[in-house]
């Protein structure tokens, strides 16, 4: 597999992220903005899996980005993390990735079960 694209505006998180997806094997590109992030899946056609932040306060929170993101390339799999309950993003209207939801805070075996479980759809 390609190298995972992770987004998140808090650095700390991403460079957790980084370190758990290292620890599993895969190899990172990781940025803090939306934007960054489209503009790698445009180039980048290598990218199969993309993990987002759901909440981020500049540009695109992580649905809008999953939106764009999936439109501009069909096949891309995609996990939202979120530190709100599966239940209260449902009820908050976002059901398009209710699968990929990925509750914080999560160990990296939960990572790893969620990015297999994704990468079979």
């Amino acid at each position: 597999m390609g190298p995972v694209l992770i987004i998140d505006d808090d650095y700390k998180a991403l460079i957790v992220l980084e370190h758990q997806l290292g620890e599993l094997g895969y190899d990172v590109i990781k940025v803090q903005t939306g934007a960054e992030a489209l503009k790698i899946i445009k180039e980048n056609k290598s990218i199969e899996l993309m993990i987002t932040d759901a909440i981020m306060p500049r540009g695109y929170t992580g649905w809008e980005l999953a939106e764009e993101a999936s439109s501009i390339r069909l096949s891309l799999k995609i996990i939202i993390m979120s530190e709100h309950t599966r239940g209260a993003l449902l009820n908050a209207g976002q059901t398009k990735f209710q699968l990929n939801i990925l509750e914080r805070p999560f160990d990296t075996e939960a990572l790893e079960r969620k990015i297999k479980e994704v990468m079979m759809f």
